[in-house]
């Protein structure tokens, strides 16, 4: 999904590319009417299906967009703010294919330092945690155990575990655990936030499991789009 990212979506397909060499696959770029000249940038990409929107259909919006038009058995969510490798891409393709039971695969996500990237990849929430974990936010001192738990602070990410809540930035699926659900995002009620949130909570209603390889891992920059929104918004 490319929204006012130009030099980031351009820097995601090209590692998608070279990551993808031995991996049959398809790219599908949804750009979802980027005002800084991401559509002609992406133009000139070859291998790749873009299409433009003409207007901005959200994030939930566009990546159920690009979902009814993949073809392939295994469906990668993608945010246009990461930088991925053939080890890590294949890692997970070959978990999917030698764990039938498993509907889905991560991996450790990276800041740019390297360092492990914390509060990305989460325990499903209890009512009484966001407000909590908001302070967290605020007053990083501020850190009970559920907070650490929820945040999956106490991890070390060194160990593959099954995750609860993985991230939406890099999330690999089966086609046939989507249709059990019916549909990917929930366009109506989560149009930006906590929409893979929702996911992962039908996912696990359903006894669907995700999970995390931390041996790989993947480069994410974190939130390049949503910066540029108004904070109201």
């Amino acid at each position: 999904l490319s929204w006012n990212a130009q030099d980031e979506i351009l820097a995601c397909v090209r590692s998608l590319q070279q990551a993808l060499v031995q991996i049959e696959h398809e790219i599908i770029v949804i750009e979802n009417a980027s005002a800084d000249g991401s559509a002609a940038a992406l133009e000139k990409v070859p291998g790749i299906r873009l299409i433009k929107n003409h207007t901005n259909l959200g994030y939930a919006g566009g990546n159920n967009q690009a979902y009814t038009l993949a073809k392939g058995d295994l469906i990668w969510l993608l945010n246009q703010d990461t930088i991925v490798n053939a080890d890590a891409a294949s890692a997970m393709v070959q978990w999917l294919q030698q764990h039938p039971d498993y509907a889905g695969a991560t991996v450790r996500l990276l800041n740019p330092d390297g360092s492990t990237q914390y509060y990305m990849h989460r325990r499903l929430p209890r009512w009484y945690m966001i407000p909590l974990a908001l302070l967290h936010k605020r007053f990083s001192w501020f850190r009970p155990a559920s907070v650490q738990r929820y945040l999956y602070l106490d991890k070390d990410f060194k160990t593959d575990f099954d995750i609860e809540q993985a991230a939406g930035s890099c999330l690999l699926l089966r086609r046939s655990a989507i249709e059990q659900l019916g549909y990917l995002f929930d366009v109506e009620r989560f149009p930006l936030y906590y929409n893979d949130v929702d996911l992962c909570r039908r996912l696990h209603d359903h006894s669907l499991t995700i999970r995390c390889l931390c041996s790989q891992s993947i480069t994410h920059l974190k939130g390049t789009s949503v910066r540029k929104l108004p904070k109201l918004r």
